[in-house]
């Protein structure tokens, strides 16, 4: 019974030993980096209007669209409309910035931004 117990324990131990060495030959997935944009009024910001009273229609399909490829992570307005922010994941600042040129609200002038990388080291 002895012999049979130390049999498990020497299997398992090995079983363990070879699930790390696979992990750690195979290639992993490239990681998506995390960044933030924040949007702030541009030209075509209508002064004195709540961000609910703005041309953002567009906007907020676009953001439902990068939603669903899994891009934006966390998006919406600031509680005094004075702009808002979304954070996104994207393969590079490169792609990144693409995402944010082709936000309608940018070519309409409603929201002028910045995308800043941004290093998420606190995560619940």
């Amino acid at each position: 019974m002895r012999r049979l117990f130390w049999m498990i324990v020497v299997v398992a131990a090995a079983t363990a030993g070879l699930r790390q060495v696979i992990a750690q030959t195979q290639p992993s997935a490239p990681q998506a980096e995390t960044f933030a944009i924040i949007y702030q009024p541009g030209p075509n910001w209508i002064k004195g209007r709540s961000i609910y009273d703005q041309d953002l229609y567009a906007h907020g399909q676009y953001m439902a669209k990068l939603l669903e490829q899994s891009h934006l992570q966390l998006g919406g307005p600031f509680s005094d409309s004075s702009g808002g922010m979304a954070i996104i994941t994207a393969k590079d600042a490169d792609e990144a910035a693409s995402i944010l040129k082709n936000d309608p609200s940018i070519a309409k002038g409603v929201f002028v931004a910045t995308v800043r990388p941004w290093d998420v080291v606190f995560r619940k």
